[in-house]
């Protein structure tokens, strides 16, 4: 088929997951040959990988949301280079590049990775930015949710009719998602003694992500399993108040916080069980990855989790904000490891199965080219 011409647009302050999904599918996309081009507004991890990439990216600074003067050089830009499709990713991305291509002829597409209200702890950010994204929506040709579960809250909450949206999964390139060095020398990194077992979270520790259940859990799961070690692995505004509580509470002698990791898969080889507690989700890429090297995980039945993990199939769910009965979900793999590795193993041939790199890329292609028929 003839090659498109794209523009990926996005803040360029993410990192972890969302940055790791943007890269695969704008690096996938330039391997089939078509012409791509990243915008941000700041420089940061996910421009400097992109680079690495070799993947062509312009940094188009910005002071703030409303800092207007990036419409025009970025509507010059798609006019000027002929972009068929102009692909945003987060609500700035979304607010300015929306903005700047709807004058064009360029086809718009928003790709949605969580729910608006429940990315920002700040009230006013909380109040001001969905609406602002809302506003800007109707200039989009596509929305796509990344859950089924997403999709049908979004569509509640009136961002815009089911008819208007794709659902396509977040993804893993098994063939990539591998660890930089064994098992026993992350171990030792971590302060890992022979014999313990470690149970990680991978997350941004932040209200959405509830993590302070997880002090519940690992007090219950450690009262009966002395041997258990819990990580909290992830930075965010509740780190320093999840260290406090831990001490306070005399957890600290098995909690350990890492802070943030730029290498989370080298983090999901050295545990033996991950977890996610989480009261709301789109699709949890740190799922995936522990997926990808069989560990058996245990989260919440929220948002696109159960889309990932098939309860007693592919690890195990657990209501949200329960700790006793998360507790008892860890305590059950504890008790009967061949379940665990059986559960690992199957949880890896689910994500192959399901949520493979290339599955994910040939269902946002086939929406670029829907939209440009329409």
């Amino acid at each position: 088929m003839k090659p498109l011409s794209i523009l990926q647009v996005i803040g360029g302050g993410e990192i972890a997951g969302s940055k790791h999904q943007f890269l695969e599918l704008c690096r996938e996309l330039q391997g089939r040959g078509h012409h791509l081009t990243i915008i941000t507004f700041l420089e940061g991890e996910l421009s400097a990988d992109a680079r690495k990439l070799v993947i062509p990216i312009q940094i188009l600074p910005m002071q703030s949301i409303f800092d207007f003067h990036v419409i025009p050089p970025l509507r010059k830009k798609i006019k000027r280079e002929g972009f068929q499709i102009v692909h945003t990713h987060g609500i700035r991305a979304n607010f300015i590049g929306r903005l700047a291509a709807r004058p064009t002829t360029a086809k718009i597409i928003t790709t949605i990775y969580s729910f608006p209200k429940e990315d920002y702890r700040n009230i006013l950010k909380r109040a001001f930015y969905p609406p602002i994204d809302k506003f800007t929506t109707p200039a989009a040709h596509r929305l796509i949710a990344v859950s089924e579960g997403l999709q049908k809250k979004l569509v509640e909450a009136k961002v815009a009719p089911q008819s208007r949206f794709s659902v396509v999964h977040c993804s893993i390139d098994l063939d990539r998602a591998l660890p930089s060095k064994p098992r026993g020398i992350i171990r030792q990194g971590l302060g890992i003694p022979e014999g313990s077992v470690a149970c990680g979270m991978l997350a941004r520790l932040v209200a959405v992500k509830n993590p302070f259940l997880l002090l519940d859990v690992a007090r219950i799961v450690h009262d009966q399993w002395p041997g258990v070690l819990f990580f909290f692995v992830g930075d965010g505004p509740y780190l320093e108040p999840l260290r406090h509580a831990a001490k306070e509470r005399d957890l600290d002698r098995f909690i350990r916080f890492t802070g943030y990791r730029t290498d989370p898969l080298d983090i999901v080889e050295a545990m033996d069980i991950i977890v996610l507690t989480s009261i709301s989700e789109g699709l949890p890429v740190t799922l995936l990855e522990a997926m990808s090297r069989s560990k058996p995980v245990v989260a919440t039945r929220v948002g696109g989790i159960p889309e990932v993990v098939q309860d007693g199939q592919t690890g195990f769910l657990s209501a949200s904000g329960d700790a006793q009965a998360f507790a008892s979900k860890i305590l059950k793999l504890l008790q009967d490891p061949a379940k665990a590795r059986w559960l690992g193993e199957q949880g890896r041939q689910w994500a192959l199965d399901h949520f493979s790199l290339s599955g994910m890329v040939d269902q946002t292609e086939q929406i670029y080219r829907e939209v440009l028929a329409e």
